[in-house]
């Protein structure tokens, strides 16, 4: 799998979709590509389908004869989310197991999330097809690094949305078998006010997130010395904030006056549902 990328609303029949990539990431899709980087006729549903739109998409590549497999992922995918920490466009119950037969399948227990006799499945996931990272070796400080931020600045939510995602209480669990049996030395990140460095002492640390400037100033830091090594290099623009997320996982649409309007609060999913969200304002003036 490489990152090919394409918009199908540009396409004019099977050739032009196959060629005419790498210009818009369409989240959940991910055209397949050969060695050569050559699109193959195939493409990836990584997640769930989201807006009208994505099932727009997924219908034109059946139409234009286009092989569709499936990769899951996020948690449950393609079994809908029921511990209420995902938004209701994740579970539009879309029959993803009837439309899709082959599956990446990195579940141990395939028949739980709804595969069948009629599937077919390979034990495989998406970042079995990442290259190898080929930096120079570096010195190991740590063997387990967690990262679930903060639901609350200064309490330790169990019940927050960060929480359920990186299944917090999982990770509690599995602490005092990794610390005190296999003696791992551990990085937390995000989870501050947990008394796990009173708990576990020097065989954890716990680290809070970087103020903004802090962490721009590493990101310049690593572009000159990582991925730019004796390179010139000048930043023109840089932007770094808080993902805009609340107490529900749906966005804000409404209308503060008759020539201002706004949609705000896509939990980090604006790549996916902004689009979306961005209809919806326009039909507020129309």
């Amino acid at each position: 799998m490489c990152s090919c990328y394409t918009n199908i609303e540009t396409f004019d029949g099977t050739s032009t979709l196959l060629t005419y990539y790498n210009e818009h990431k369409l989240f959940p899709f991910r055209i397949l590509c050969d060695e050569n980087r050559k699109p193959l006729e195939m493409v990836a549903l990584t997640a769930f389908l989201r807006t009208e739109e994505d099932v727009k998409r997924f219908n034109e590549f059946k139409e234009n004869n286009i092989k569709i497999i499936g990769i899951t992922a996020y948690k449950s995918f393609p079994r809908p989310i029921l511990d209420n920490s995902a938004d209701n466009a994740m579970n539009n119950y879309f029959d993803y197991i009837g439309n899709i037969k082959n599956w990446l399948c990195c579940f141990k227990d395939a028949n739980y999330y709804g595969f069948t006799g009629a599937n077919n499945l390979i034990d495989i996931s998406e970042s079995d097809f990442y290259d190898i990272d080929e930096s120079p070796p570096v010195e190991k400080k740590y063997d387990l690094i967690y990262s679930c931020l903060a639901d609350e600045k200064d309490s330790c939510s169990m019940d927050g949305w960060n929480a359920i995602n990186r299944n917090f209480k999982l990770a509690l669990a599995c602490l005092p078998i990794l610390i005190n049996e296999y003696k791992f030395k551990v990085l937390i990140l995000g989870r501050m006010n947990c008394g796990l460095e009173e708990k576990y002492g020097n065989m954890i640390e716990v680290l809070d997130m970087l103020p903004y400037h802090e962490f721009q100033e590493k990101l310049k830091q690593y572009l000159h010395e990582l991925i730019l090594p004796n390179t010139p290099v000048e930043i023109d623009y840089s932007w770094s904030g808080i993902m805009a997320v609340g107490s529900e996982k749906k966005p804000i649409i409404q209308k503060t006056n008759k020539n201002i309007a706004f949609g705000v609060r896509m939990g980090g999913m604006g790549v996916a549902i902004g689009a979306s969200v961005g209809k919806q304002l326009s039909k507020i003036f129309s």
